[in-house]
């Protein structure tokens, strides 16, 4: 099955049960502001597991980002002969970074599914409208942020 899929290799391992690892208190991506953003925005965070079916979930008017991890964008991408998988910045500066509008655009043109990952928890940004299909992710940090000493 072919699909094309830009994955950060921290997503893969975020879902990965044998290998644990303590991240440096410096790096903050993927789990930056989330606490901040389930507190004040409280019905914005949805929680899934295994058995949410990621796949069939569709963009709607009440802003929400679905909490996953990779071994469920995995198999959602397993059914998709075309997808894109966009880590995605709101704040990224250069101008290399892609709107999700435009690149959801690029994606309707040649028949490509996007799945946007958030690269990090800013509810404000995150309950605006981008004109996608499918809604924001953003990744479990409950399995991103296990707690092994490197020492080991």
């Amino acid at each position: 099955m072919k699909y094309l899929a830009i994955l950060s290799s921290l997503l893969l391992l975020s879902s990965c049960q044998l290998i644990q690892i303590r991240l440096p208190e410096k790096i903050t991506g993927f789990y930056r502001n989330y606490e901040d953003t389930k507190e004040n925005y409280p019905e914005l965070l949805v929680q899934t597991n295994d058995t949410t079916a990621i796949c069939e979930l569709e963009y709607t008017n009440k802003s929400q980002v679905y909490v996953i991890n990779a071994l469920q964008l995995k198999k959602c991408l397993e059914t998709y002969d075309d997808a894109i998988v966009y880590i995605w910045d709101h704040n990224c500066p250069a101008e290399s970074c892609i709107p999700p509008n435009l690149l959801q655009h690029y994606c309707d043109e040649n028949n490509i599914t996007l799945f946007v990952i958030a690269e990090y928890y800013d509810g404000e940004a995150l309950l605006q409208y981008y004109g996608i299909r499918k809604p924001i992710f953003g990744i479990d940090i409950e399995v991103f942020m296990v707690k092994v000493s490197f020492d080991q």
